[in-house]
């Protein structure tokens, strides 16, 4: 169970975010698209069937507990890192703004939230985004303490971690998934024979690669058994 820490949203969502500022980056987002504000107070949609939304994420059900930062960044932080890993890595780079919303969608579900950012009224997110810039975005949790930084710094972040997924198996998901937006499209490309036919090829390049550096590996090591047979008579004579 989590309970009040006291501390402001912001400070919450970068101490739980784990460093992926593609996290810290759409639970602001998500905050401002859905309870308007990142320091509140968040006014509790008691329309809804469910018992409400309530909170900066408007948690359906969540009740005034919803309102403690705390609580409801750690309740919403699993559906945010699924979230953003659903995202094509593509679009983090060219329009972190677009990819953030689209984040927020798969993770706050909205009405029409397979449309991804369109989920939200485009002057919304662009509002959101401004106030992003104009506020001190999440902040660095280190030996001095919580230090604020600026949204700059934040996409800077962004940036070096996309570097980073870039590379190595990275590569090879992205290959295959490059280009996909939100859940509606994921599915429309699993029921195309186009996507796996890509599949195919892809895997099959990644199998030849490793045959060919298995046969490589391999010669060495019969080359290592046949001296060994060689030796194995005179080792028996040496023996006699």
């Amino acid at each position: 169970m989590t309970t009040s820490t006291g501390t402001s949203l912001v400070d919450e969502i970068a101490m739980r975010a784990g460093g992926d500022p593609r996290v810290e980056l759409s639970m602001l987002m998500g905050a401002l698209l859905e309870g308007g504000s990142l320091t509140g107070p968040w006014s509790p949609n008691l329309s809804d069937p469910n018992g409400g939304s309530w909170g900066p994420f408007q948690i359906n059900g969540g009740g005034p507990r919803a309102n403690d930062p705390a609580y409801a960044v750690d309740y919403m932080l699993p559906r945010y890192q699924q979230a953003v890993a659903m995202v094509d890595p593509q679009l983090w780079r060219s329009d972190p703004k677009l990819a953030a919303a689209q984040a927020v969608a798969l993770a706050e579900r909205p009405l029409n939230y397979q449309l991804g950012a369109a989920a939200y009224p485009a002057p919304r997110i662009q509002s959101a985004w401004d106030t992003l810039a104009r506020t001190p975005a999440p902040a660095a949790v280190g030996p001095g303490g919580v230090q604020t930084v600026d949204l700059g710094s934040l996409l800077d972040k962004l940036l070096s971690l996309l570097g980073a997924l870039g590379s190595g198996a990275g590569s090879v998901a992205g290959g295959i998934f490059g280009g996909i937006q939100g859940l509606g499209d994921l599915i429309a490309t699993l029921r195309s024979g186009a996507f796996w036919f890509k599949v195919g090829l892809t895997l099959g390049a990644v199998l030849l690669i490793g045959l060919g550096a298995l046969l490589l590996l391999r010669r060495p090591v019969e080359q290592a058994q046949e001296k060994a047979e060689r030796a194995a008579p005179l080792v028996a004579m040496a023996a006699a």
